[in-house]
């Protein structure tokens, strides 16, 4: 067992992703790694695909938030020069192992520019040599967990009740929430009249006509003196929608914060560009349910924590 890559907390979990080139040497690297890390103390979530498709890996990087992610690169291409710096900027706690053969050289060093941190080469050697890195990898993930401590507390996702509202052929509706009430003893009606009464609200405040706009917004949240809300425009494909005018649905993500947490989010020119993200978790109008609901807002607000951690400049190494 290599040394300095023991968990000072046993179980703590770890969640890992791999791609992979069609064409790459069937190398037993997940079993390796998980059974390595569950030797090390870690639980070990593994999601593996099997292609180097770009947008299928920023797809589950939104869904799963991994703590590494290795890439066997095979002679598969990949954009790198693009991804790296995407990795980067919204997840830069991930850390990323690249599995080299007898690739170009130099297209190799500048992935390390890129974005890699570690890389491995798959030789005779590739078992010691990849435990040596994956401890390495380790190393970096608990200095990062350490950073991410405290704001990883401000921005859990249970800390805030979130709603999705749709402009239906019924008009504004509260499709879905995940909460029974906010911690508010100003309010003095149900959550569900509150909730039809800001979608009302805030779908007519965010069109323009049959204008709808995808954005974000700070909002106030209605009668309660204690929140503001988060509010997300959208659109989804509907093809159930009975109104064809509505077949491209409008909806709207909308994140509950209590006015003491408010103080420790971005400003809302940097939430904006979080909304393409919604739409790569909650791919249509058919897929939003509690589930997704949840998952969303997982993904939602991990991407804020990080526009957060580059705001107070948080060094990765």
């Amino acid at each position: 067992m290599l040394e300095g890559t023991q968990l000072d907390i046993e179980k703590e979990k770890l969640t890992v992703l791999s791609a992979k080139s069609t064409d790459s040497p069937s190398i037993p690297y997940q079993s390796l790694t998980t059974e390595t890390l569950k030797e090390w103390g870690y639980e070990v979530s593994f999601h593996s695909l099997t292609n180097l498709d770009q947008k299928e890996i920023e797809r589950n990087f939104a869904i799963y938030n991994p703590d590494l992610f290795i890439i066997d690169k095979g002679t598969g291409h990949l954009n790198f020069k693009e991804l790296g710096p995407y990795i980067r900027s919204n997840y830069p706690y991930t850390q990323i192992i690249l599995i080299v053969g007898d690739e170009n050289i130099r297209e190799i060093l500048r992935w390390l520019d890129y974005g890699v941190d570690l890389m491995v080469y798959r030789g005779k050697f590739f078992i010691k040599d990849f435990t040596t890195v994956l401890g390495r990898a380790i190393l970096g993930v608990k200095a990062s967990r350490k950073k991410l401590n405290k704001l990883a507390k401000v921005f859990y996702p249970g800390k805030y009740p979130s709603a999705v509202f749709q402009l239906s052929t019924n008009g504004p509706t509260a499709l879905i929430w995940d909460f029974e009430n906010l911690e508010d003893d100003t309010l003095d009606i149900p959550v569900d009249h509150l909730l039809s009464k800001l979608a009302i609200e805030y779908l007519i405040l965010t069109g323009q006509g049959h204008i709808y706009h995808e954005s974000c917004f700070i909002l106030p949240a209605g009668p309660s003196k204690r929140y503001n809300v988060i509010v997300f425009s959208f659109k989804l494909d509907d093809p159930d929608a009975v109104d064809e005018r509505l077949k491209e649905g409008y909806f709207q993500l909308c994140i509950f914060v209590s006015n003491d947490d408010f103080i420790m989010f971005p400003p809302v020119s940097k939430l904006t560009s979080i909304t393409p993200l919604i739409k790569e978790v909650i791919p249509d109008a058919q897929s939003i349910n509690l589930e997704t609901l949840e998952g969303v807002k997982f993904a939602v607000l991990n991407q804020i924590k990080n526009i957060a951690s580059e705001d107070q400049k948080v060094d990765r190494n």
